[in-house]
């Protein structure tokens, strides 16, 4: 089988995010994005959970919070299994990440910066 045009594995779908303006979508918008899991090609779909605010060693970063509705797969465990936080700024870095898998939970978080275009946005 042939693959679609613009499609992206879970990295390349997770750096596309960066470039979306998630300002101009309300709570509960899905964004598609063309990708691929485990050699099959999906129509990914993300859900634009809001703004919100994650607590850091950088101190408090204001952010978008978005969840990647995951296709059937033998690692994550449901589709919302992935929640990922992407700081609300002219940087879009991913802040926080969090994974429900089928052997237990993992996660990871920014703990440090470096060469970024834009002055992180942290809140007092």
């Amino acid at each position: 089988s042939q693959t679609p045009d613009n499609v992206r594995d879970m990295v390349a779908g997770f750096l596309y995010m960066r470039v979306i303006d998630f300002n101009k979508h309300q709570k509960g918008d899905t964004v598609s994005i063309s990708g691929f899991f485990e050699d099959t090609a999906y129509n990914m779909k993300i859900i634009y959970a809001g703004k919100d605010k994650v607590n850091t060693k950088l101190g408090k970063i204001p952010c978008h919070k978005l969840v990647p509705v995951m296709p059937d797969n033998k690692l994550f465990d449901g589709e919302n299994s992935v929640t990922c936080w992407i700081s609300d700024d002219g940087n879009r870095i991913p802040v926080k990440i969090q994974a429900k898998m089928f052997i237990g939970s993992t996660g990871i978080e920014l703990t440090g910066i470096k060469g970024l275009r834009n002055q992180l946005r942290v809140l007092q």
